[in-house]
């Protein structure tokens, strides 16, 4: 019980330094440096960042149920945090999801599909 907020603030503080270092990932699309596969991980990346938020997340979350437990003994914190974290998480992968699944089921690219496809490729 004790334990609980400073665990939660280290964690926090854990992933505030992972954002810092993924942020470029995430909102430019690239890292400014060209690897053995020519792009700098893409959606690999980008689903990094999302995870280290979302760890970002649910440590605020339990920062906050430990303080309204410790304050106001109010037992619902915890679940009720809980709840609108993975409500954040669900929907902040959402936009990802098609994409990947495509990619995931090997289907083409974008560009390379439709009938005029193969006269651009």
């Amino acid at each position: 019980d004790r334990l609980m907020l400073p665990v939660s603030v280290l964690g926090l503080l854990v992933n505030v330094a992972g954002l810092f270092l993924f942020r470029e990932h995430y909102f430019s699309g690239g890292c400014g440096q060209v690897h053995a596969r020519g792009n700098c991980g893409g959606d690999n990346l980008r689903a990094v960042f999302l995870h280290v938020l979302a760890d970002a997340m649910g440590s605020c979350a339990a920062i906050a149920s430990g303080v309204l437990l410790r304050c106001c003994k109010w037992r619902l914190a915890d679940p009720l945090c809980s709840l609108i974290t993975g409500t954040l998480i669900v929907a902040s992968v959402a936009p990802m999801l098609p994409r990947v699944a495509g990619q995931l089921l090997l289907q083409a690219p974008e560009e390379l599909r439709g009938p005029n496809a193969l006269a651009s490729a």
